[in-house]
């Protein structure tokens, strides 16, 4: 199977549900190149759980869209498959903009030079010194505390 396929048939914009599932059972069988697949019917039916009709017509419309293409026998006299790369949409044109790296990491935030807002008071209460440890430890003395009184 090749992963490269499925994020493109995810996005195919006119197919089915049924055409859709079934692609995306037929390319769980090719190989690198997107080819050589070649399961019967009755196991699509049974991977997709639909009929074998279903099976049937969506074949037979995306080969019509020109998704799929048949190349002759496979195993057991199955009809084998190839997935048109080509007429699926390219993995980088998905309508978003590329991505930006983050410049801010609040964890990267310097606890002792920041204001404390009011969420952070019960960890800066009281607070004597302004080393990181002083300020734990305070934290795990007054949530000893409060658990001691419960």
């Amino acid at each position: 199977m090749t992963w490269r396929l499925i994020r493109p048939i995810w996005r195919l914009g006119n197919v089915t549900a049924s055409q859709r599932l079934v692609l995306l059972a037929l390319a769980s069988f090719t190989d690198q190149r997107g080819e050589n697949a070649y399961p019967s019917q009755s196991t699509l039916a049974r991977m997709c759980c639909c009929s074998g009709r279903t099976i049937r017509r969506a074949l037979a419309d995306l080969i019509a869209l020109g998704i799929i293409s048949q190349n002759g026998k496979g195993r057991r006299g199955t009809i084998r498959y190839s997935v048109n790369a080509d007429v699926l949409p390219a993995p980088d044109t998905h309508g978003h903009p590329p991505r930006t790296p983050v410049s801010y990491n609040p964890s990267n935030r310097n606890p002792i030079n920041s204001n404390p807002s009011k969420k952070d008071s019960l960890i800066h209460a009281g607070s004597g010194g302004s080393s990181d440890y002083e300020r734990i430890r305070q934290f795990q003395k007054l949530f000893a505390e409060r658990q001691a009184r419960r």
